[in-house]
C-alpha cells in the first residue's frame, strides 16, 4: 500500500512537470513518440509473459448474445449514470439494460449445453469462484471510495 501511495501522490506532480519540460523543448508529438518505446516494451513483456492455458477452439459467433450483451451492459451502465436525473431518463434504460441482461443470461445458459455460448457461466458453479467475484464486487465499491477520496485529496491542493 506504501508503494501505491507513492505513485498515486507523486504522480500527479510529476507527471505535469516532466511533460512541460518535454513541451517546452521539443513539438507536441514527441510526448507520444517517447512514450511510444516504453509502451511496446510493455506489450512485448506482457505477451511474452502470458500463457494460454486451454487449448484454443472454433466457436460460432451468436449475433442475438452479442446485441444483448450490448444492450444489456450498455443499458444497465448508462441507467444508473442517469440515476441523478429525471425520473424517466434512467430507469427506462436500467429496465431494458436487466430485461437485456436477464434474456443474455438465459441465452447464455442453453447456449453453454452445445459448448457454443459467448460467456461460458458454468464457472460460477464453482463455490469458490462465486465467493471470490462476490468479495470483489465488495471490494470494488471500497476500490470507488478510496478514488473519491484520493481524487479530492489530489484535486483540492491544485
Amino acid at each position: 500500500m506504501g508503494n501505491i501511495s507513492i505513485v498515486i501522490s507523486v504522480a500527479p506532480a510529476i507527471g505535469p512537470t516532466i511533460s512541460g519540460i518535454i513541451l517546452s523543448v521539443l513539438d507536441w508529438r514527441w510526448m507520444f513518440i517517447l512514450v511510444l518505446p516504453i509502451a511496446i516494451g510493455a506489450l512485448i513483456l506482457g505477451a511474452s509473459r502470458t500463457k494460454n492455458v486451454t487449448t484454443p477452439r472454433q466457436v460460432p459467433l451468436d449475433l442475438l448474445s452479442v446485441v444483448l450483451s450490448a444492450f444489456g451492459f450498455g443499458g444497465f451502465v448508462y441507467g444508473l449514470s442517469n440515476l441523478g436525473g429525471t425520473a424517466a431518463a434512467g430507469w427506462v434504460p436500467l429496465g431494458i439494460g436487466l430485461v437485456a441482461l436477464a434474456l443474455f443470461v438465459l441465452r447464455q445458459l442453453h447456449l453453454q449445453r452445445n459448448n457454443r455460448a459467448l460467456l461460458d457461466l458454468r464457472v460460477f458453479t464453482s463455490r469458490i469462484f462465486t465467493l471470490s467475484i462476490s468479495i470483489s464486487i465488495s471490494i470494488s465499491m471500497l476500490s470507488i471510495s478510496m478514488l473519491a477520496l484520493f481524487g479530492t485529496i489530489i484535486l483540492l491542493p491544485l
